[in-house]
């Protein structure tokens, strides 16, 4: 066991504590069977709570392309609840915001907690 799996419930436990607003997380839930003739069709699954933060982008993030001042950023403890997928979507306080990066803390093994950078 290492210290990251000592830190993993240690973080879920510090989210659920400080909650902010209402996040969810939407996945996109794709249609199996896909053929080339019927090509597989993906909707907005159901929206799972998650105990996160939201704030701005940090500015040491924004490009300027990718990534712009207007985005949001938001952390994610890895609880077993959800794992953020690019093709997601973040709703925070009832406003749908479209996944534009994922960063897993720390950036090998298991992450503690992911950095999901989010615009509206």
């Amino acid at each position: 066991m290492s210290i990251y799996d000592d830190l993993r419930p240690i973080a879920a436990e510090l989210f659920e504590e400080f909650k902010q607003g209402d996040v969810r997380y939407v996945p996109i839930v794709v249609t199996p069977g896909a053929t080339p003739d019927r090509p597989a069709s993906s909707a907005p699954g159901a929206p799972v709570p998650i105990n996160a933060t939201a704030r701005p982008v940090e500015t040491k993030y924004v490009n300027g392309t990718s990534i712009v001042v207007t985005d949001k950023q938001v952390t994610i403890p890895n609880d077993g609840k959800v794992k953020p997928d690019m093709s997601g979507f973040i709703d925070i306080d009832a406003v749908r915001h479209k996944v534009i990066e994922i960063m897993a803390r720390p950036t090998a093994g298991d992450p503690i907690v992911w950095t999901v950078m989010v615009r509206r």
